[in-house]
């Protein structure tokens, strides 16, 4: 009987001790846990310029802190008359638009309306959406608006050119 109790308390003080001890470390947690980063907002900046080239065509540029790889689009039209759109992507913080030309032949005087816009958030690379938002809800500032049919957030800004 005294063996039988020896084993016993031997092999509770195993099971004891052998509970105590993780085999494995418990995992440590980051600053930035997945709960932050997705209450993380952008308030976005999205500025751009245009310039007419010495051969009559437009170029089109832009800055935003947007993540790299935003996919923007830039269009110029005159109300009636000519229209041009181009698509890139954001490096850097920096894009590059056009040169935007009447089939190779200088733009025809008058006003245009010039603008750089990120189309719906959902149609983003997933790592855009990463930062942004499945739907852009990351994303704040007077440059953001709601897309009328998905309900998405689309940034936008826009401009006059007057070419004499």
């Amino acid at each position: 009987m005294n063996r039988l109790l020896v084993a016993a308390a031997a092999a509770a003080a195993l099971l004891l001790v052998g509970g105590c001890s993780a085999a494995t470390p418990e995992p440590v947690r980051s600053e930035t846990t997945e709960a932050s980063a997705v209450d993380a907002t952008l308030e976005v900046d999205l500025a751009m310029s245009a310039v007419i080239n010495e051969d009559g065509s437009v170029s089109v540029t832009a800055e935003s802190n947007l993540p790299d790889g935003t996919q923007l689009g830039s269009s110029v039209f005159q109300e009636g008359g000519f229209m041009a759109q181009d698509s890139q992507t954001l490096r850097d913080g920096t894009v590059s638009f056009g040169p935007f030309s009447d089939k190779g032949d200088p733009i025809p005087s008058g006003t245009y309306d010039v603008s750089v816009t990120m189309p719906i958030a959902r149609n983003q690379p997933g790592e855009v959406k990463a930062v942004i938002g499945d739907a852009g809800e990351n994303l704040t500032g007077p440059l953001v608006s709601e897309e009328s049919i998905t309900g998405d957030a689309v940034v936008s800004v826009s401009d006059q050119l007057v070419v004499p």
